[in-house]
């Protein structure tokens, strides 16, 4: 390629050599108007020596204003042969060229001037346009170019043998921590607290060392606390409301991974004063957002959707694609497996799974890697919860994949966590066991007590899934410190695991008393849904006591909360539990009518299984915890063939389409009138009417009409 180029470039006039050296130096494509400021001659003379440039087949014009070189190893064959004296030389004069043009708009060139200035040496320049660009770029949500331009100004500084601000290296280490380079990233921050400290500047040393501990926040929890506790001290004696507020909302973020909800809240509420009343509205979304998380991690969705959903009005009122991204994806983790626990507010699950969706593209858009790792973890937890199992396990794949290329430790553990949760739905427990195993011992690395216990919960009911009811029961014992049930959403998580193994263990009492604690505890509020786990065991405990029709009202309950939900892998659980109750009580027809309903949505849900093997392992192991059928007499074929009608209701329903009145149909039959009216108005109920028309309609299709009556009608 060099040779060519060459060759071509020598048969070139001379002073069209030298517009192409500079048209090498300006970039792959450049501007029409750029080189003529650069070279100073008329617009008739550069046409010649561009048209020159296009018979040579070096460049392409690409519109009237701009041209490219028609490769780019053909632009770096050019540039290449350039000695770095001429290099320099030419970049400084298409800086100047750049400075003069953009000075009607001064930021209309920047990152142009940041790289022009940097490769010229002008070092003052590349410092200050470094700066700038990299701010601007920021601004454009595109954190490798920013960095780029960040790390020019840093350069430039050195070269000068000037101490940088440390703002330039916390810009940079922001941009780092965004594409999740974990290490540059610290060591940019640390930096900025090095400078700052050095230069007595107590609210840069704040700001840094609020920086680490976010940064540290998905590593070492224990180490983040320590950072955050620091910088609140900070904050306290810088007299700046809107510092405080910031450094009340870390902290308070915080004491909700700890498991410490009412003092997250506490802090929360505190930032949530001091920004209305600076009027930050930027300030006031973010603290909605960790309100939002606090309440959801002390198991209080109810309030958590609701400053959700204030915290993303906001944020689309300020055009903040983060922190509208994060909001939106922490709403769709509330349909996930564990809210199942709890009560949640009245939200179509088909809107949580746009807002995941949403919040993917939003993170992808503006290349924030750990915000797509994060929001894929939503989303598949989302999916998960109504049973959308290939699209779920699409999702935390790709955001582990994500998360371990990016090394954030955090959102890969999430990932294996959640793909735990998927197997352990998919009553698969040995691959259930195994990723959670990886979780769980992750999240003791963290100190993390809130991911200690939600991994531990599912770790111990994967051992119970797989027979190893000690090690469970081992797992169990080391999270119930002694905290109620109700006390937040991972301390409820880890009591509705007992409260399982305790009906496996032949303790429905003790599960009774769990469940009953879990349900009670729910956050109260109108247009709440109620929490269909606790109330499942409730009625599997109260079968197992022998109370069988309070065990088939909570499971009822149960059943109606989950289709409210569209929690499909639930529900069929409730169903099957409930063909097992009316096995038991030798209901027949209602048995069969759950274990018909259970196999319909086992064979609903095994479709949704990308994968041939893990679906027919599923489909088998779901259809073996139903109770055996009970062989079938005609006498109940045919009742189950027309809607659950006993033969005298049929002949009832064929009656009413005959048209006689309850008195008539008494007579016709040889019973009593209120015998016949309580005949027609099971009729109803069983077949979900509310008319006679209907039943008439009905016993016409299915062929029941009856000959004329004998009986004379009024």
């Amino acid at each position: 390629m060099r040779e060519a180029v060459r060759g071509r470039a020598a048969q070139l006039s001379a002073p069209t050599r030298r517009t192409l050296a500079l048209a090498a130096v300006a970039g792959r494509r450049f501007d029409f108007a750029l080189l003529r400021e650069v070279e100073g001659c008329d617009e008739s003379t550069l046409l010649r020596r561009i048209k020159e440039l296009l018979v040579a087949g070096l460049v392409v014009e690409e519109s009237a204003e701009r041209f490219a070189f028609r490769h780019a190893l053909t632009r770096q064959a050019v540039y290449d042969a350039l000695l770095a004296r001429e290099r320099r030389a030419l970049h400084r004069r298409v800086a100047a060229a750049l400075g003069r043009l953009a000075a009607p708009a001064p930021d209309a060139h920047l990152a142009d001037l940041s790289y022009h200035a940097h490769a010229a040496g002008a070092w003052a320049e590349s410092l200050e346009y470094g700066r700038r660009a990299g701010e601007q770029a920021l601004s454009l949500h595109a954190p490798r170019a920013a960095a780029e331009h960040f790390t020019r100004g840093l350069d430039a500084a050195r070269q000068l043998a000037v101490l940088p601000e440390p703002a330039l290296h916390r810009a940079r280490g922001l941009a780092r921590e965004t594409l999740g380079d974990f290490d540059a990233a610290r060591a940019d921050h640390e930096a900025a607290l090095a400078l700052a400290r050095a230069a007595g500047d107590r609210r840069a040393a704040w700001r840094a060392t609020l920086d680490l501990g976010a940064l540290w926040a998905g590593r070492d929890h224990a180490r983040a606390g320590e950072y955050y506790r620091e910088a609140l001290g900070l904050a306290r004696g810088l007299d700046e409301a809107g510092d405080l507020a910031q450094s009340l909302n870390r902290l308070g973020n915080w004491y909700a991974n700890a498991g410490h909800a009412a003092e997250a809240m506490r802090h929360h509420e505190e930032a949530l004063v001091l920004f209305r009343g600076l009027g930050d509205r930027p300030g006031l979304a973010h603290t909605l957002d960790l309100l939002g998380m606090a309440a959801v991690l002390g198991g209080d969705f109810v309030r958590g959707t609701a400053h959700y959903e204030e915290a993303v009005a906001l944020f689309r009122e300020l055009d903040d694609r983060r922190g509208l991204a994060s909001s939106l994806a922490a709403l769709a983790d509330c349909g996930n497996p564990l809210s199942a626990c709890t009560a949640l507010p009245e939200v179509d699950p088909a809107v949580l799974v746009r807002q995941g969706e949403e919040a993917v593209r939003l993170a992808r858009a503006i290349g924030w890697w750990s915000g797509e790792a994060f929001a894929l973890g939503c989303l598949a937890l989302c999916l998960a919860g109504q049973g959308n199992y290939g699209h779920a396990l699409a999702a935390a794949r790709g955001g582990l994949a994500i998360a371990e290329e990016i090394g954030h430790l955090q959102w890969a553990n999430h990932a294996r966590w959640t793909l735990g949760i998927i197997a352990l739905d998919l009553l698969a427990p040995a691959e259930a066991q195994q990723r959670l195993e990886q979780a769980h011992a992750v999240a003791l690395g963290s100190g993390s007590p809130h991911w200690i216990r939600a991994t531990a919960a599912a770790l111990a009911r994967a051992c119970r899934a797989a027979g190893d009811l000690a090690r469970a029961a081992d797992l169990l014992a080391a999270m119930l410190d002694g905290e109620p049930p109700g006390a937040t959403l991972s301390h409820r998580v880890c009591w509705f695991a007992r409260a399982e193994l305790a009906l496996d263990e032949g303790d429905p009492a003790l599960a009774l008393r769990i469940a009953d604690v879990l349900v009670a505890t729910v956050p109260p509020g109108a247009s709440v849904r109620a929490a269909p786990a606790p109330l499942k065991i409730r009625g599997q405990a109260l079968a197992a006591l022998g109370r069988p029709d309070e065990a088939a009202a909570a499971l009822d309950a149960a059943d109606a909360a989950a289709r409210a939900r569209g929690a499909r892998p639930l529900l069929w659980r409730i169903l099957t539990a409930q063909a097992a109750l009316h096995h038991a009580r030798r209901s027949d027809d209602e048995g069969a009518r759950a274990g018909e309903a259970a196999r319909a949505l086992i064979a609903e849900l095994a479709d949704t299984i990308p994968t041939g093997t893990l679906r027919s392992r599923f489909r088998e192991a779901a259809l073996a915890l139903l109770p055996p059928e009970r062989p079938t007499s005609p006498r109940q074929a045919a009742k189950r063939a027309f809607g659950g009608l006993t033969a005298r209701e049929r002949q009832v329903a064929a009656l009413v389409a005959g048209g006689l009145t309850n008195r008539q149909i008494a007579d016709e039959l040889s019973i009593a009138e209120d015998t016949a009216t309580v005949h027609v108005k099971h009729i109803l109920g069983k077949l979900g009417f509310a008319s006679r028309a209907q039943i008439a309609a009905w016993a016409a299709r299915q062929g029941l009409l009856e000959p004329a009556p004998t009986t004379p009608r009024a």
